[in-house]
C-alpha cells in the first residue's frame, strides 16, 4: 500500500517519508495556503476481511477524522470490484484500463464534491 501526500492544486504528490508526520505535512500545505489531502492507494491482491494492511488502514481513517484532514481511500473504491479484473493480467497486479477509469471518475467526484477544485 502506498501513502501518498498532496499539496497545490494537484501540483504535487509525493510518498510520505519514513518518519515524516502527516501534521508537518498539514503545516506546511496550510503555510503555502493549499489543502492537504490524503489518499490510500491499497495493494490490489486483496479487497475482502483478509485485506493485509487492514490494521494500517483503520489507524490512518481514524487519524484522518482525528485530525480534520480531507480523506479518500482507493480501497473503498475498489473493494467493490474483484481485483482480478482491476489487473493488467494475472502476472501484472498493475492497475488496468478500467481501474484506471474507475480511480480517475471516483477521485475527479471527490474533489470536486468538497470544493477542492473548480468545476468549469
Amino acid at each position: 500500500m502506498n501513502c501518498s501526500w498532496g499539496c497545490g492544486p494537484l501540483l504535487e504528490v509525493k510518498p510520505l517519508k519514513k518518519g515524516e508526520k502527516p501534521a508537518e505535512i498539514k503545516k506546511y500545505c496550510q503555510r503555502v495556503n493549499a489543502e492537504f489531502i490524503f489518499i490510500l492507494i491499497p495493494t490490489l491482491t486483496n479487497l475482502d476481511s483478509n485485506y493485509p494492511y487492514a490494521e494500517l488502514k483503520e489507524n490512518v481513517s481514524k487519524y484522518v477524522i482525528e485530525n480534520n484532514v480531507h480523506y479518500f481511500s482507493f480501497y473503498d473504491i475498489f473493494a467493490k470490484y474483484k481485483p482480478i479484473d482491476l489487473w493488467i493480467s494475472k502476472e501484472n497486479t498493475h492497475w488496468n484500463d478500467k481501474a484506471t477509469t474507475i480511480a480517475s471518475d471516483a477521485l475527479c467526484s471527490y474533489l470536486i464534491s468538497n470544493e477542492l477544485v473548480i468545476k468549469k
